[in-house]
C-alpha cells in the first residue's frame, strides 16, 4: 500500500507506536545518546517535502522516500544536524544524526 502525503505517513507512524507507548516512554535516541520525543519528530515529518532532499540524505533501499526536513539542535554547545524523511514503510519516519556522517537514530523504550 502507497500513501501521497506526508500527513497520512506520519499520521500511521503515530498509530503503530500507541500501544509500545502504553508501557513505556519511547523517544529516539541517536548515537551520542541524544534524544527525541516521538512527537517532536512527528511534527517534523509533517513538514517533511522532496524538495528539501539532498545529496548527503540517506538513501533508502526498502522504498520510496516521500520527503526530508532538516534541523538543528545545540547539544554540549556544538550545533549538530539532523534530517527526518518519510518513508512508504513501517516505522514511516527515520531520523538521522548528520553532523559527521549520516547515523540513523532508533525508537528506544526508555523504561527497559
Amino acid at each position: 500500500m502507497k500513501f501521497s502525503n506526508t500527513a497520512s505517513i506520519a499520521t500511521l507512524a503515530g498509530l503503530s507506536l500507541l500501544m509500545p507507548a502504553v508501557y513505556g516512554k519511547l523517544m529516539y535516541e541517536c548515537w551520542d545518546s541524544t534524544r527525541f520525543e516521538i512527537e517532536t519528530i512527528r511534527y517534523y515529518a509533517l513538514h517533511a517535502s522532496p524538495e528539501n532532499t539532498t545529496v548527503l540524505d540517506p538513501t533508502y533501499d526498502d522504498g520510496k522516500i516521500y520527503g526530508v526536513f532538516h534541523f538543528t539542535k545545540s547539544v554540549n554547545s556544538k550545533e549538530n544536524k539532523y534530517s527526518v524523511q518519510t518513508v512508504e514503510k513501517e516505522p514511516f519516519i527515520r531520523l538521522f544524526d548528520m553532523t559527521s556522517l549520516a547515523r540513523e537514530c532508533h525508537i528506544r523504550d526508555l523504561n527497559d
